[in-house]
């Protein structure tokens, strides 16, 4: 229980911290959140307003496919397998590295440019393959509190922009560092300015 405690809430704030830097270096899209939550008309979202976070969303979409909390799934197999004309057997570590799917040129437009519209109903690029968009696993090992962390992104971001209006400097790049967690490596230089 400790353990699930404290990775939900690792991977809950590394998610927050890549989506407040991916926000900073698109004022364009901070503006499109604020006013979207501006528009729910309350300081309190409920349960029900989720779902009115459609910019929200394709943000936190975006940033987890940037950012995977985890960047290595590890698993065993539990039975031998052929993959890619190779065999495994059972009992073997095998990984997948959500970090290197989600940048895939064959699948992703431009997969290094920051484009939260991919994951409109529209463009829809998560959707070509059920296992191209994985930050919380796939399948049968789809993390549990997967739901429950969207949630309480969108809360936090809500009351955020809502309160705030952040940037970092000029130029400024994320230097990341993938394990055990992602996160940035020099403390993410945010400025934040009280809104009125």
């Amino acid at each position: 229980m400790i353990f699930l405690m404290m990775a939900a809430h690792d991977t809950t704030t590394s998610t927050l911290t890549s989506m407040m830097y991916e926000l900073a270096r698109h004022p364009e899209w901070q503006e499109r959140v604020r006013a979207e939550c501006d528009a729910i008309g309350t300081d309190v979202l409920s349960y029900d307003d989720l779902e009115r976070l459609a910019d929200t969303r394709l943000v936190l979409n975006e940033t987890l496919r940037r950012y995977p909390p985890l960047s290595t799934i590890p698993r065993v197999s539990q039975r031998a397998f052929e993959f890619g004309g190779y065999q495994l057997p059972a009992d073997a570590f095998v990984s997948c590295y959500p970090l290197h799917t989600h940048h895939m040129h064959e699948w992703w437009t431009e997969p290094f440019r920051f484009d939260p519209e991919r994951f409109s109903k529209t463009r829809a690029e998560h959707e070509q393959h059920t296992h191209l968009f994985v930050p919380f696993s796939g399948g049968a090992h789809m993390c549990i509190g997967m739901r429950f962390a969207e949630m309480q992104i969108r809360q936090v971001i809500f009351q955020l922009v809502k309160r705030f209006r952040w940037t970092v400097p000029e130029g400024y790049n994320m230097p990341v560092q993938q394990a055990p967690i992602s996160k940035p490596m020099d403390g993410l230089p945010l400025r934040l300015e009280a809104l009125d």
